[in-house]
């Protein structure tokens, strides 16, 4: 390397950058963890660029990281639909799961969505 030459990554921004990509993958099925993660992010990012100089070069970074967990974070909303919900009218020779709410026939013992056990 030539004198004067700086890095444009070092090795603690490319770990940096590694830790980020693996953490989003392993969170990958919590939406909802990825979201506070950012929220908590963008929060520490803001107080840090307070910090006069050293904050700034460390705040405003943190802050774009934490937006991309935002961002990543809201695409993938849980919906309930109307199956997940209790029948407003029992219908007849039917018994309702108390654990998933699921009709099953009277002569069930077993509940055929989640397995457990139907109560009579």
């Amino acid at each position: 390397m030539i004198e004067g030459e700086a890095n444009l990554i070092g090795i603690t921004e490319l770990t940096l950058i590694i830790l980020i990509v693996v953490l989003l993958f392993v969170l990958a099925p919590f939406p909802a963890l990825k979201r506070t993660i950012g929220i908590c992010m963008v929060i520490i990012g803001v107080i840090m660029c307070f910090i006069p100089l050293i904050g700034i070069l460390i705040g405003i970074p943190i802050i774009f990281v934490g937006a991309l967990f935002l961002l990543i974070g809201r695409g993938t909303e849980t919906t309930v639909t109307s199956s997940a919900l209790p029948p407003t009218i029992e219908q007849k020779g039917t018994i309702q799961c108390p654990n998933c709410k699921k009709l099953n026939q009277e002569s069930a013992t077993y509940c055929s969505n989640c397995g457990r056990k139907l109560t009579r």
